[in-house]
């Protein structure tokens, strides 16, 4: 049973995230936005309601005759038209009915005992069933200011009657306001649907034009058909998240690219260089084979091929020991060494060859010192570097070694005599496999060899550079004495 894979979309989960968000937002935003509308709409519409009971309460007087109320149905229809009416009705000390509207046609409000001196606002079931707002006050009457003063004399004894107390109910229909309220919420809520689709627009136009660079360099990863590091990733006006990545990209693609020509050149440099021992091992044993070959013959035949595959055991450590410097990036154990001590080591393993050759090393030294540096790697430089001065050299001239330092860097030259480089050859003895002879047939001076000393020097971070002058070869490293 095949396992299935969810592919997510960039594009899908950012749109979805966004137009997501943005409802949940317009939501929270609709509801407040909704709710404080409508309570400022009925803020606003019992406020009127309390400034038209406040009228009412004007209106009320108490003089020598009793309670007043002043009312002119004229001035105020509301109270008697029979569409859309309005309702108001008083009591006196509590339940006893003083007046009522002419619209209430002998019907009565429903009466609510509060405080005095106070007033209350609720929804309220209208006589003619319709929903509504009522509106209660508490008061005393005040007292009528007559031109005699008698009334207003009267209530300033302490003896006084008490003053009735008045409350006064007004009624009217809300059906306004709710419809006030639910148009204002379904325009916010139209206002906002239309937002969010307008944002969704945006946000999807926007996702796009964000994602066409990714989309070019998808297109441009899928014509990649080999590693080659022309083949890398070229998106101009990149955006500042995809550059990086882009940058890596290539470099993988350059690393993966400069891998693949590694393996080639070692499957080519390692065909190129054991061609000619193994002819020569399968010469050898042919001739053997034969039979015409005495013992002696035969056990000299044994020695050279014995020499030969010993020499094709260099050759393939010696590639292999290239190739492994030059892929990974060893962990190198540091320590504290006296130059010197290296280069006399190095002196004495090659002192045969040097006798072999008649070749004399003069070292130049203006103070001992020691470096902080990888003790195996440091001696293959200077081991490699003195085994080519010897190998190339001239037979009865001599090799001349420098070294010194300023406290912070360290120089190491070497220089032999040659009569075959020329400047020319300088940008190519560096190179693996390269030899000046263009047979490439005495393998025992294989090219290898400054190769590795090259990339040595990478892995210690030591520059190294070669000079000819006046028939003098001269290969000189530098580096950091406590690197």
């Amino acid at each position: 049973m095949y396992a299935r894979f969810k592919i997510n979309s960039i594009r899908n989960e950012t749109l979805v995230t966004s137009v997501s968000g943005i409802i949940l937002v317009s939501i929270s935003l609709i509801v407040v936005l909704n709710h404080f509308i409508s309570n400022w709409l009925l803020t606003q519409y019992d406020e009127s309601f309390t400034s038209k009971i406040n009228l009412f309460q004007t209106l009320t007087e108490y003089d020598e005759d009793g309670l007043d109320f002043e009312f002119a149905d004229e001035f105020m229809s509301e109270y008697s038209r029979i569409n859309n009416p309005e309702y108001f009705q008083i009591w006196v000390n509590d339940k006893e009915v003083f007046e009522r509207s002419n619209s209430l046609l002998e019907r009565d409000l429903v009466f609510k005992k509060i405080e005095l001196n106070s007033i209350a606002i609720l929804d309220y079931l209208l006589p003619n069933n319709q929903p509504g707002r009522i509106i209660y006050i508490s008061f005393l009457p005040q007292v009528d200011d007559d031109d005699d003063g008698i009334v207003k004399k009267m209530y300033s004894l302490k003896s006084a009657p008490p003053l009735p107390i008045v409350t006064i109910a007004i009624a009217k229909e809300r059906v306004t306001l709710n419809n006030l309220i639910f148009n204002a919420n379904v325009y916010l809520s139209g206002t906002f649907i239309v937002l969010i689709l307008f944002l969704a627009i945006v946000i999807l136009f926007s996702i796009r034009r964000g994602l066409l660079p990714l989309e070019n360099l998808n297109e441009q990863m899928k014509k990649i058909k080999n590693l080659n590091v022309e083949n890398k990733i070229v998106l101009d006006d990149a955006p500042k998240e995809l550059q990086q990545l882009i940058f890596q990209f290539n470099t993988m693609l350059k690393r993966l690219s400069d891998l693949m020509t590694r393996e080639r050149t070692f499957s080519s440099d390692v065909a190129h260089e054991l061609r000619t021992p193994i002819s020569e091992i399968r010469t050898m044993t042919e001739v053997s084979l034969i039979g015409n070959e005495s013992k002696k013959s035969l056990l000299s035949t044994a020695n050279n091929i014995l020499h030969v595959s010993l020499r094709m055991e260099k050759i393939v450590n010696s590639l292999l020991e290239l190739a492994r410097t030059e892929t990974q990036d060893l962990k190198l154990d540091k320590t504290h060494l006296e130059i010197k001590t290296v280069i006399d080591g190095c002196i004495k393993q090659l002192s045969s060859m040097a006798i072999e050759k008649k070749i004399y090393i003069n070292i130049h030294s203006y103070k001992p010192f020691k470096i902080q540096t990888s003790e195996f790697y440091f001696t293959r430089v200077i081991h490699n570097l003195l085994d080519n001065a010897l190998r190339h050299g001239c037979s009865g001239e001599s090799i001349k070694i420098e070294y010194n330092t300023d406290g912070q860097r360290f120089l190491f030259a070497i220089s032999n005599s040659t009569n075959s480089l020329e400047t020319s050859d300088l940008a190519n003895v560096f190179q693996r496999m390269w030899k000046k002879d263009s047979s490439r047939t005495e393998y025992s001076q294989m090219g290898i060899g400054l190769s590795l000393v090259r990339e040595y020097c990478r892995l210690l971070d030591y520059n190294i550079k070669a000079s000819i002058e006046e028939g003098i070869f001269k290969i000189t490293v530098q580096g950091s004495v406590t690197s």
